[in-house]
């Protein structure tokens, strides 16, 4: 779909958007919904001119000089990647507790230079 057509669509079912430091609200029109998709059987308990609020919880989180927004639970479906970089630094850092214990008096200069 174009961006221009989203852009009409979502204006036309969006009534307005709150955003605070704990939440947003989206407040939507199920009328204008319903005459989208030419459902002729009205909704329950809705009045032409009434708006149903979604409200998303978010949380505000520093990082670097900008602060983001996280919007938590948007797809239960997706899992973050591991950090492959990390895991090979925790198995260096790993190995290398093991010679330390294990060295018996062998020079840390030494054992430097043997594990990397």
């Amino acid at each position: 779909m174009p961006a221009a057509r989203q852009c009409a669509l979502l204006t036309a079912l969006i009534e307005r958007v709150e955003i605070g430091s704990h939440r947003i609200d989206i407040s939507a029109r199920p009328t204008r919904l319903r005459a989208l998709f030419d459902v002729a059987t009205p909704l329950p308990r809705v009045a032409d001119d009434e708006t149903e609020i979604l409200s998303v919880p978010v949380r505000l989180r520093r990082c670097g000089h900008e602060i983001k927004m996280l919007i938590e639970g948007i797809d239960p479906f997706t899992t973050a990647k591991p950090d492959v970089r990390l895991i090979k630094l925790l198995i260096r850092a790993r190995r290398f507790n093991v010679a330390l214990v294990g060295s018996d008096g062998v020079p840390f200069a030494a054992l430097v230079k043997r594990e990397a």
